[in-house]
């Protein structure tokens, strides 16, 4: 091989691995609040698990996850680096689990507000695994 052949090459590959993550919007901030949808009032202390999926390239795809807790104001706040499809889920305390899913992210601020409906059976929200919730509930795609 000569060097312009090598040059070209060298020319192609770049193209080809910068459009590799093209569909990925950059910056990417998630906000919202976690309130009781019959009170109305902020949940404190709910947790919050998102999961930001991004194209890793050569037609793989991968998500980065992101565990919060809310505010005393019942709000959460996390970043990402780069993805196309952000999923909130949520539970709390005497609360059912809620989860939202934005798909094809046009912009990089997203505002997530989610309401838990109440539920005096489920006392304990620490034992359940958000991440398992929203796999296996969005297996399915």
């Amino acid at each position: 091989m000569n060097v312009s052949s090598i040059t070209l090459l060298l020319c192609l590959l770049s193209l080809v691995l910068i459009g590799c993550n093209e569909k990925n919007t950059r910056d990417i901030k998630v906000s919202g609040s976690i309130i009781d949808s019959l009170s109305g009032q902020p949940i404190e202390s709910a947790n919050v698990t998102l999961l930001c999926w991004y194209d890793a390239g050569w037609e793989k795809t991968d998500y980065e996850i992101q565990d919060i807790v809310t505010d005393s104001n019942g709000l959460y706040e996390a970043r990402f680096e780069e993805g196309y499809k952000v999923i909130v889920a949520s539970v709390a305390p005497e609360h059912k689990k809620a989860m939202h899913i934005v798909n094809n992210l046009n912009y990089s601020k997203i505002v997530v507000n989610l309401k838990l409906r109440h539920d005096s059976t489920s006392k304990r929200s620490s034992g359940i695994n958000l991440e398992d919730y929203i796999l296996s509930d969005t297996r399915s795609w």
